[in-house]
């Protein structure tokens, strides 16, 4: 199974028309490019003036890297032309409502559609019809009905549409209130490099919730050596205290950590340096021979402090100033899923290291979507709509938009 990103566009000549896709690659881009080329030069509504995006001579395509996986964007989508534009037409010529999910045997699959108008003064209403969508295509030397119908329930399933649509509309609603990134713009290297950018992040979330590609990936592999993971599960356990340490650091708290052995506090320091933001600059100073960490803030108030005890089993938190982190204060998404993500990959004994594998690959791409969020906060701050579709998007708190804004305003 395979996901795909598909941007459509109505044209006042051509109907339904395909202007990007989005897929994963795993051959050289060199070897693509020849077919690329041809195709452009041979599709005749690659040069009209209503729906027009990639050009053969200048730029074919867009080529990014999400966790050692390459995402090729380009008009025609190289592989299965044929399903792309049958997508197309049933999304803006065939279905009704702005979105909408289906089962489609042409795709030995599913598709989940998110439908919406830009301004544009060529065409009829003075709006034009766009869809972006997201496939989910099986296999074809598989049974067709059996495919169709995995990757349909995949696709549909509570969790990936809870995914999927709140990050469609986000992206809908940026291209309606900018109109330099609308599909309509004249700058079209602009609209699709932020098609393209979204789409690319979408499908790494979808990618690595089906398990696809990272079992093998060199850099989980690699990132896995500096995470002692079992010890962490234990910690992510216990709800008492992991949360609110990540919190605190997270918040820029002064805070003490007391640990067991030697090796506890060089795990906890692994995990907060791993998943540091560099805009924050946070710091911590451990002390090896003490066994103690501590975290001193030149922002936060002076008495506001903290003591954590470490053990081989749990986070404790042990005492709390009056002003520090009361028992009701709401705690950072950022530290909640990582947490979630640590207890969802829980290792059996007979593990191989393929589920240790997958647990890095979801903290990396959680490390990586957050720390992008404060640039893409900054971008829409501006606008109180914007910010509650960025809200729904990234599933935020208005504790951590709060946090987020702080964060946003010293870049």
């Amino acid at each position: 199974m395979c996901y795909v990103g598909l941007l459509s566009l109505f044209c006042e000549v051509h109907g339904p028309v395909v202007l990007m896709t989005t897929i994963t690659i795993s051959e050289s881009i060199e070897n693509l490019l020849p077919q690329i080329h041809s195709e452009l030069s041979e599709d005749p509504t690659s040069n009209c003036e209503y729906c027009q995006s990639f050009q053969a001579k200048t730029w074919p395509c867009l080529v990014s890297q999400e966790h050692n996986v390459t995402f090729l964007s380009s008009r025609s989508g190289v592989y299965d032309i044929k399903s792309f534009k049958h997508v197309c037409l049933r999304c803006l010529s065939c279905e009704s409502g702005d979105k909408w999910m289906a089962c489609d045997n042409l795709l030995n699959g599913g598709v989940l559609t998110y439908n919406f108008r830009v301004p544009d003064h060529r065409a009829r209403g003075m709006h034009r019809l766009c869809g972006l969508s997201v496939l989910a295509m099986g296999l074809k030397k598989q049974g067709q009905a059996a495919w169709s119908c995995h990757s349909t329930s995949i696709l549909n399933s509570s969790a990936t549409t809870n995914l999927v649509f709140p990050k469609l509309e986000a992206m809908a609603s940026e291209m309606i209130e900018k109109p330099d990134i609308a599909p309509v713009s004249n700058d079209k290297r602009k609209s699709l490099a932020f098609v393209h950018l979204n789409f690319s992040q979408l499908l790494s979330s979808l990618c690595l919730e089906s398990e696809e590609f990272v079992k093998f990936s060199p850099t989980t592999a690699n990132i896995q050596m500096t995470l002692n993971l079992e010890l962490l599960r234990k910690w992510a356990f216990n709800q008492n205290g992991f949360v609110p340490l990540l919190t605190s650091y997270f918040l820029k708290k002064n805070f003490k950590v007391e640990v067991m052995e030697l090796s506890h506090g060089q795990c906890l320091r692994q995990l907060l340096e791993y998943f540091d933001i560099p805009l924050l600059q946070l710091r911590n100073d451990y002390h090896e021979e003490s066994c103690k960490l501590q975290l001193n803030n030149a922002a936060a108030a002076s008495g506001s402090s903290v003591l954590f005890k470490v053990t081989n089993e749990s986070i404790l938190k042990i005492a709390v100033a009056d002003d520090y982190l009361p028992e009701d204060l709401e705690m950072l998404t950022y530290a909640k899923k990582l947490q979630t993500i640590l207890l969802e990959e829980e290792a059996d004994e007979e593990n191989d290291g393929s589920d240790d594998v997958i647990t890095m690959a979801r903290l990396d791409l959680h490390k990586h979507t957050f720390s992008s969020l404060f640039s893409r906060y900054s971008q829409c701050c501006k606008s109180p709509k914007r910010i509650q579709s960025f809200k729904n998007a990234y599933e935020l708190s208005d504790f951590d938009i709060q946090w987020l804004e702080n964060g946003a305003t010293k870049r």
